[in-house]
């Protein structure tokens, strides 16, 4: 439940690299629970990781006589509902018994429990990775991994926080996605199925707090509004605060706060053999002021800072950080879904999925992340989508199964960027260094100034900028507003086969072919606030900027419309072979795209456009379940070429997408279960996982090389990929008295050590480390009543998850820290 606090300031840092498992969990010997409706009692050995939409057919009980038996797996990741071991492709599916079960209600978590997915997300900002791809916090760059709620594509990795409300599955598809799940999906897919709902009246309310000063309520109203089936209702709301735990020496109060509210209405009408569900959505979330810390702060930025505020430290167990910027982060969405479906009862499904999405979102926060009145940004955001998928698929598993459709989908963005300075060049120059070159600290060039102390230069300059600015208020120096307005039109049309060859041998195709329009209205403009006039300074413009060309070097006034067509074909082949009904074989191929766009923080027209990415994925696994069901053992290999990779690159305070021609990522992906006994269950899952640049020449450099400088990165490493990772879950279940039962659940994640930047920089690297976490809750076997005691991070380690370079600060760094031990208490009640 503890949210990713160090994450909303983050900004630029893409994060967190614990890798994961399949949770396994208890299954149950009927349709279940998690949708409304009954349940019998569970014996732990039949375990489920069991994603199952409410139109799916139940999974199939899968009990045993004597020991234990795992149940079978149902999935969507064809769109259509399949046995997970006949997906030829890396599929980890996580059932709603398993999210409470593990207590998994937040993006950290989910990753923890999925091989190569790496997810942060917060109020401020979202960033999601797959396999080491991923998009970073640029409002103009596509997502490489899919956001896909109730079978709808969404274009922001915001919508991530949508998705946990009322959860009745979750689907991490690996690997590109493109064939069934068009855009932004060229590394996979995180697909949220939330709970439809049914004619079983139910009133289920869960409460949540622990030491962190958190409080969370999520109500389920369920049942029938009109007999029959004919419309069936489902009310779903959550609400959660949190008092921050971080605490802002500088403003004087405790920041990393949360303030949010979700709401879910849901109806379903049944008549005959069509089904039609609306969906309406609205999510709000605030927070003031993000949780990052100062990590490797230089003695002359230190001793500067500490002029404005003497207790600012760089030490990140202390729970303080020490920003003048009121950050805050506010979001608001609304969402509606209509999904009609008739079954013609001929073997065929016919199926319209329409959606309207709005999110609005305004973001300030402090980009020299310090008690010095020096920077600030605004970056806010209007996003506005509308999405249509007609699909037709087959019903029946028979010789021939098949999906086919057209797609249309439309995106909005306006997006203002803004970078507000308040220090005057000569007080930057001292306090930064940030022009070391005019000042000789070795006293070594007659004809410089001679400093033989750099601390005491910025602790003058820091002493001398504070009193101005005490004296006069503050006053706002100059300013860079970029303006970002874009519209987006994609066209496809998919479909994809399988054909049973014979009992033993599957082959499937499919392919998508895309048609997308962009169009854009880009401008940056540079104020001097002092003298009133716009633009660099120069000879012939002495009313210029002085200070932002020296922030954002290479900024330039210069405004620009533009539109660009790119069309795709996306192939996927797949052959499987099955040795038996439970173990067989399978090898893929398929292509990635993601389309070309435009920068949102541009300082130049050189830097506005980037070209598109392609990919070819080829992938072969093992898909097994032995010793009588009790043993389930899926193994999976891939390899990527990536041509023209996208990458993030600082450029001041922000950061520009460019082009890698050539990089790679492969590896081999592994989830195992094993049922010891009807009560014991282990189970686990993790990855080795190699990915680097094989072609990146003009690549950028860590923060001890001159500013401007090029690195060769060829052949290192690319960022946000640990070489090692595993999650290792023990799972029992163990009645007690009567109906009750004890649940407990054990698991540890360990992950080798990661870069978190892309420029390779030694000190912006995770360490190797494990992670420890507990439950242990009392039941009654329908689950009408439970409290359950969790511990999450139970060695306490303080260790940062993610960290980059300040860029006003030379060789200084910045970190979001993992929670420290959290103590969570929970309890459910079902009401009826």
């Amino acid at each position: 439940m503890k949210q990713m606090r160090w994450a909303a300031g983050l900004g630029y840092a893409v994060a967190l690299g614990t890798l994961g498992t399949i949770p396994l969990s208890v299954a149950q010997t009927s349709a279940g629970t998690e949708g409304g409706g009954t349940a019998t009692s569970e014996p732990a050995a039949t375990l489920s990781t069991i994603a199952v939409p409410a139109e799916s057919p139940p999974p199939i009980d899968a009990s045993s006589t004597s020991g234990g038996q795992l149940s079978e797996v149902i999935v969507t990741a064809q769109k259509r509902s399949q046995n997970l071991q006949d997906v030829p492709l890396s599929v980890t599916a996580i059932s709603a018994k398993d999210l409470r079960q593990q207590n998994i209600t937040d993006s950290r978590q989910l990753a923890d429990y999925a091989p190569n997915l790496q997810i942060t997300s917060s109020p401020g900002f979202n960033f999601i990775r797959m396999r080491g791809v991923g998009s970073e916090y640029n409002r103009g760059v596509e997502q490489s991994v899919g956001i896909v709620i109730d079978d709808v594509s969404y274009g922001r990795p915001s919508y991530l926080n949508m998705g946990y409300l009322d959860l009745s599955s979750v689907e991490v598809l690996r690997g590109p996605q493109g064939t069934l799940f068009g855009k932004n999906a060229p590394a996979g897919v995180v697909h949220f199925h939330t709970a439809d709902p049914n004619d079983t009246p139910e009133l289920d309310t869960e409460l949540a707090t622990n030491n962190d000063h958190l409080h969370r309520i999520e109500s389920v109203l369920n049942g029938p509004i009109i007999g029959d089936r004919l419309l069936d209702g489902r009310l779903a709301f959550l609400r959660e605060s949190r008092i921050g735990d971080i605490y802002n020496t500088t403003q004087q109060r405790r920041v990393d706060d949360l303030d949010n509210t979700d709401a879910r209405l849901k109806l379903l009408s049944q008549p005959g053999n069509f089904r039609v569900l609306a969906s309406f959505d609205y999510m709000h979330a605030a927070q003031h002021g993000p949780g990052l810390q100062l990590y490797r702060v230089t003695p002359r930025a230190l001793a500067a800072m500490q002029v404005y505020d003497p207790e600012t430290t760089a030490d990140i167990s202390d729970q303080r950080n020490h920003e003048d910027i009121r950050g805050e982060v506010r979001r608001r969405s609304l969402d509606g879904t209509l999904n009609a479906s008739w079954d013609s009862r001929h073997n065929f499904e016919i199926r319209n999925i329409f959606n309207a999405a709005y999110m609005r979102e305004t973001t300030t926060f402090d980009p020299d992340f310090s008690p010095i009145a020096f920077l600030k940004v605004d970056n806010n955001e209007d996003y506005h989508q509308i999405s249509n998928e007609l699909r037709f698929s087959s019903t029946d598993r028979g010789p021939l199964e098949w999906v086919a459709g057209l797609f249309y989908y439309r995106t909005h963005v306006v997006s203002p960027f803004i970078l507000y300075d308040y220090l005057q060049l000569p007080e930057i120059i001292g306090i930064t260094g940030a022009v070391e070159s005019s000042l000789d600290f070795n006293c070594s060039n007659p004809l410089l100034p001679c400093w033989t102390d750099q601390t005491a230069v910025s602790t003058a300059a820091a002493t001398e900028a504070r009193a101005r600015q005490q004296a006069t208020g503050t006053p706002l120096l100059e300013h860079d507003t970029h303006l970002f307005d874009q519209s987006s039109n994609s066209y496809a049309g998919f479909g994809q086969f399988t054909w049973h060859v014979t009992k033993k041998v599957a082959l499937t195709a499919g392919a998508r072919y895309t048609v997308e329009i962009k169009k854009l209205d880009f401008s940056n403009e540079i104020y001097n606030d002092t003298t009133g006039g716009t633009g660099v300074v120069s000879a012939g413009n002495p009313t210029g900027a002085v200070i932002i060309p020296v922030i954002q070097q290479g900024a330039e006034d210069f405004s620009q419309t533009a539109s660009r067509r790119e069309t795709d074909f996306s192939p996927k082949f797949s052959a499987q072979y099955y040795f038996t009904d439970h173990v067989n074989v399978y090898a893929t191929f398929a292509k990635g795209f993601k389309s070309g766009g435009y920068n949102a923080q541009a300082l130049n027209a050189q830097q506005l456009e980037y070209g598109p990415e392609s990919s070819l994925t080829y992938e072969a696994g093992l898909r097994s379940k032995v010793l009588g069901g009790a043993l389930r053992f899926n193994l999976s290999g891939f390899y990527t070429d990536y041509r023209n990779l996208q990458i993030s690159s600082p450029t001041g305070v922000g950061f520009t997408v460019g082009n890698v021609p050539k990089a790679h990522t492969s590896g081999v992906e592994l989830d195992a279960g094993l049922a010891l006994s009807r009560w014991l269950i282990l189970n686990g899952t993790g990855a080795y996982t190699v990915a680097a640049y094989d072609d990146f020449k003009s690549g950028p450099c860590p923060t001890t090389m001159p500013n401007g400088s090029i690195c060769d990165l060829t052949g290192r490493t690319m960022p946000y990929v640990p070489r090692w990772s595993w999650t290792q879950n023990v799972v029992t279940h163990v009645p007690v008295f009567g109906d009750y039962s004890l649940e407990g659940v054990f698991t540890a994640v360990y992950s080798t050590s990661q870069y978190t930047q892309t420029n390779l920089d030694p000190v912006d690297r995770r360490p190797a480390g494990f992670m420890l976490r507990a439950g242990l809750g009392l039941a009654d076997a329908e689950r009408r009543y439970a409290l359950t005691f969790f511990v999450d991070n139970i060695a306490n380690r303080a260790m940062p998850a993610a960290s980059t370079a300040i860029a006003t600060f030379s060789q200084s760094h910045y970190a979001g820290v993992m929670p420290l031990r959290t103590y969570e208490l929970k309890f459910k009640l079902m009401w009826f």
